[in-house]
């Protein structure tokens, strides 16, 4: 059974890492290759060449995996490792130690404590980063007032999109991260619904 992390899923669309990349997952121990979505929407299915020098390869939802360099905690007070006894176990446990994570619908069961324990910071570390990265999406994409000054600089005297530069005084918008828009360029940015158009779908700040 696979477990389902609401924060993640939420998440997936912008933080999803590329097919090919080195990533750590929610079920395997050392870092695979991520091979996309499984072809069944939610399950998970593990691929290994026995004769080819390259690693395992995971189909999985993108929400169950991180970039490999995404760095997993020595500890963590959100993760739960209980042992239980044998009549609450389901049949397709691995062993008693229950694994329960905050967000997460489904507990996970382990042979070990210590297997529970490593599988439950790795798995938190893949919510955190989709966390951080649609965050920091989310922020990127909103628009709030910004007037040019003289003495700004020329990173923030220039329109991002058509690159013209901004007298001091001009009302332009900004994303919080380093990016300067002018009027014209934010009204189009935040109206346009042509799916060709390649620029930021931007929105303006409440």
């Amino acid at each position: 059974m696979n477990d389902d992390s609401e924060p993640a899923r939420q998440a997936s669309a912008a933080s999803a890492v590329a097919i090919g990349d080195l990533v750590i997952s929610w079920d395997d121990d050392e870092a695979v290759e991520y091979g996309g979505p499984a072809d069944t929407p939610g399950r998970s299915t593990l691929s290994v060449q026995l004769l080819a020098k390259t690693r395992p390869t995971r189909k999985c939802d993108p929400e169950h995996v991180a970039p490999a360099t995404v760095a997993i905690p020595e500890r963590d007070a959100r993760v739960n490792v209980a042992k239980r006894p044998r009549e609450e176990m389901p049949n397709y446990a691995a062993g008693p130690w229950k694994l329960s994570l905050p967000g997460v619908a489904w507990p996970s069961w382990h042979r070990t404590k210590r297997d529970a324990t490593a599988t439950g910071l790795r798995r938190l570390a893949i919510m955190d980063w989709h966390g951080r990265q649609a965050a920091a999406s989310a922020s990127a994409d909103v628009l709030t007032p910004y007037t040019v000054t003289g003495d700004s600089t020329r990173a923030y005297r220039v329109c991002w999109l058509n690159r013209e530069t901004l007298e001091p005084g001009t009302a332009a918008f900004t994303d919080g991260q380093g990016v300067v828009v002018c009027a014209d360029c934010s009204a189009h940015c935040t109206s346009c619904t042509d799916p060709a158009c390649d620029h930021p779908r931007y929105t303006y700040a409440a």
